[in-house]
């Protein structure tokens, strides 16, 4: 999915087209990294714990991104955080920058054609 929208990159530059680079490739390149980024760090960082002796509360990545979007990040109770006491800011952090992203892909261009016709 990245080479592809980074593909979307290389041709918006060869055509100069500025609107498609920064209204297109941009806020659709943050909101991947920001979301499967974020779900890949993760991953990573469940795998490189030692879950030993305690593998029954070892948090499951799928109930931290749906508690991302549900929740802003708050745990469940019970629940341990697999980024600690940080993940509640850093998911709200990456929520707030994938909210903003959203609009930034479905309104500028549309605008900005009808101005040009």
């Amino acid at each position: 999915m990245s080479l592809g929208i980074c593909m979307k990159a290389f041709n918006a530059t060869y055509k100069k087209n500025k609107v498609d680079f920064f209204f297109e490739f941009v806020p659709q390149i943050i909101l991947i990294m920001v979301l499967f980024g974020y779900m890949d760090l993760l991953i990573i960082v469940k795998w490189c714990t030692d879950w030993t002796g305690v593998e029954h509360t070892a948090p499951s990545v799928i109930t931290s991104m749906i508690e991302m979007a549900l929740n802003f990040g708050s745990p469940s109770p019970g629940y341990t955080p697999i980024l600690g006491n940080a993940q509640q800011g850093i998911s709200i952090f990456f929520l707030v920058v994938a909210l903003i992203c959203v609009p930034l892909m479905l309104f500028p261009k549309p605008f900005y054609l009808n101005k040009m016709n």
